[in-house]
């Protein structure tokens, strides 16, 4: 991988955390063109974009408001589990667009479903209602990416990382 020019890859997935999950684990491996510290800065960035497709498939594509605490309380997972065979939540696909390159990694993460909120004529999720399970993978993709954007009003987010080049660069095989 450290000798891969640039890759595109484009993902259509269900609504299925495991398929997500498998996503995230070949974003890993590609990462290995891009230069950063160590492997904990690769397992970061595939963190955060793990976060966003899990956001995008929670709030977006199965429209749980942003308000709910914990996906594992009986009432959230049995509400989980009718929306993902009932219409229109489960035809609804989750698109994720990586072009990742020794310069950077780009991130586009789509979903079908509701717009997130924001504040009006921003490009920051917000609302009182908004809790710590919504925020928190928020959080964490602005907290690890060098650049965060939100698209087509609420349903999509861009993230993009780069190398540091005032860091030890470390290939992990």
């Amino acid at each position: 991988m450290h000798s891969l020019a640039d890759s595109y890859l484009r993902f259509e997935i269900q609504n299925d955390a495991d398929l997500i999950e498998t996503v995230a684990e070949h974003i890993q491996g590609m990462l290995r063109c891009l230069p950063l510290r160590d492997e904990s800065e690769r397992l970061r960035v595939v963190l955060a974009v793990k976060h966003a497709m899990l956001n995008g498939l929670y709030h977006g594509n199965l429209a749980l408001p942003c308000d709910v605490e914990d996906l594992r309380t009986p009432e959230v997972a049995s509400l989980i589990q009718e929306r993902l065979t009932t219409a229109p939540y489960a035809d609804r696909i989750l698109v994720i667009e990586s072009k990742i390159s020794p310069r950077e990694a780009f991130f586009i993460v789509r979903h079908e479903g509701p717009a997130f909120p924001m504040a009006a004529g921003e490009q920051e999720f917000a609302g009182p209602t908004c809790t710590r399970h919504f925020t928190r993978g928020i959080v964490l993709m602005q907290s690890i990416m060098d650049e965060i954007q939100i698209l087509e009003d609420g349903h999509a987010v861009s993230m993009v990382k780069r190398p540091s080049m005032d860091q030890e660069i470390v290939f992990e095989d």
